[in-house]
């Protein structure tokens, strides 16, 4: 159910990265999947420790609460065999340099808090995501931000300007993997 707060406010808002003396407020958070919930409560903070990635909080300047948050690290993503980029067919090489997979930033958790949904949390921090990968791009080739989608989030990351990459061929696969070009292709 969408709160009934507000809409945030860039103004009233921060991004931080997890830190150890935010444990309480991620014990307090709770988006509603259990995955993302143990993941901010147990292990964030070690796999920011093996620099595996990195988590980052968006905040209220005057909460004491997380309203969301986005990990992410250096990752790829897979194509449908014949799908495209921009007309340019990505193939096995006979290096297996890109076999299908794509370099991208890759979002591993995206969640709200269940009592902030609908003030645009997730949003905000797809901006900072974005943000960061085309500040990573100036020294690393980073053309792509990817995530995988629960299937009942699909739509919203359409709207956001997300495309499908790839969908398992297993029946009952929990997520679909999803992708969105951060530079256009010059001609």
């Amino acid at each position: 159910m969408p709160s009934k707060r507000p809409p945030l406010d860039h103004a009233g808002i921060c991004v931080v990265r997890l830190h150890a003396e935010h444990s309480q407020m991620a014990d307090e958070f709770s988006c509603g999947h259990e995955d993302e919930d143990l993941f901010l409560k147990k292990d964030a903070l070690v796999h920011q420790s093996l620099r595996l990635s990195q988590t980052y909080l968006l905040l209220e300047k005057d909460c004491k609460c997380i309203i969301s948050y986005i990990t992410f690290s250096v990752g790829s993503f897979r194509l449908d065999k014949n799908q495209t980029i921009n007309g340019v067919q990505i193939r096995e090489k006979p290096t297996h340099i890109y076999n299908h997979n794509i370099p991208c930033l890759f979002v591993g958790k995206l969640a709200t808090n269940r009592h902030e949904t609908g003030r645009g949390g997730a949003r905000h921090l797809l901006d900072f995501a974005i943000k960061r990968a085309v500040e990573l791009n100036e020294e690393i080739a980073i053309p792509f931000i990817a995530l995988d989608a629960y299937a009942d989030k699909v739509r919203y990351y359409e709207k956001q300007g997300f495309s499908v990459a790839y969908v398992p061929d297993r029946k009952n696969a929990e997520t679909i993997t999803m992708y969105l070009q951060l530079f256009p292709i010059d001609g």
